[in-house]
C-alpha cells in the first residue's frame, strides 16, 4: 500500500474510532445501522486503497516493461568492414632489375617493394623465395656472390618495412638461368635480375 494510501486509511479509521469510542466528547450513542454504515464506508475506503496501490503497480510494471523494450529494440549499429585489398599479383612480383655489377636498389625498385610489403602484411600465410640473377660477364663464383647479395638487398628491404625474415628465402643461381640467352645488352638488361617465386 502506498504512504498517500496508507495515510488516508488511518484518517479515516481514526475517525470512526473517534466516532464509535463511547468515551469521546459527545457520548452521543450510534444505533447499529450507522455503525454499520461506518464500518461498511471504512472497509470501501480501505478497498479503493488497495485498488490504488494495484493500478499504481501495475502501471509502474508497464512503463518498466516498455523501457525494457525500448532498449532490446535499439539497433546495434552495424560493424563496417574496409574494403578487401586488391592487388594485381603478376604486375606487383615483376623481376627487379640492377644495374650492371650492382646490388643496389633503385627508386622504382623500392616503390615496388613497398607494395610487396602491403600484400605479405595483408596475407600472413605467404613466403618468398627471391631468386638473385646476373648476366654472364664476369666468373661463375663471382656471379653467384653477386647473384645472393641482390636477393639478400630485397630481403633485406623488406624487412626494414616489418616483413618477418623467416618469410624470406634467399637463392643465387648466378648467371646458370639467364631470361635471355643473347649476348647482347638488352639481354644482359633482362638477365641482371632479382626473380620472386611466391609460396602460398
Amino acid at each position: 500500500m502506498s504512504k498517500k494510501s496508507l495515510i488516508t486509511a488511518v484518517l479515516f479509521l481514526t475517525s470512526a474510532w473517534l466516532i464509535l469510542s463511547p468515551g469521546c466528547a459527545s457520548k452521543k450513542k450510534l444505533g447499529e445501522a450507522e455503525v454499520a454504515r461506518l464500518r461498511q464506508a471504512y472497509e470501501d475506503s480501505l478497498q479503493r486503497a488497495r485498488e490504488a496501490d494495484r493500478l499504481a503497480l501495475e502501471n509502474q510494471a508497464r512503463e518498466e516493461k516498455v523501457e525494457e523494450t525500448v532498449i532490446e529494440e535499439t539497433p546495434v549499429p552495424e560493424k563496417i568492414e574496409a574494403p578487401a585489398v586488391t592487388f594485381n599479383e603478376e604486375q606487383l612480383f615483376r623481376n627487379i632489375l640492377f644495374e650492371f655489377d650492382k646490388s643496389d636498389l633503385s627508386w622504382e625498385a623500392r616503390e615496388q617493394l613497398n607494395e610487396v610489403a602491403k600484400y605479405l602484411k595483408t596475407l600472413m600465410q605467404v613466403k618468398l623465395t627471391v631468386e638473385g640473377h646476373c648476366d654472364e660477364r664476369a666468373s661463375i663464383e663471382y656471379n653467384l656472390a653477386l647473384g645472393e647479395k641482390r636477393a639478400s638487398s630485397v630481403k633485406n628491404y623488406l624487412t626494414t618495412l616489418g616483413i618477418e625474415a623467416f618469410r624470406i628465402e634467399t637463392i643465387s643461381y648466378g648467371e646458370e638461368r639467364p631470361l635471355d640467352p643473347r649476348k647482347n645488352e638488352d639481354a644482359y638488361t633482362k638477365n641482371r635480375r632479382a626473380q620472386f617465386l611466391v609460396q602460398k
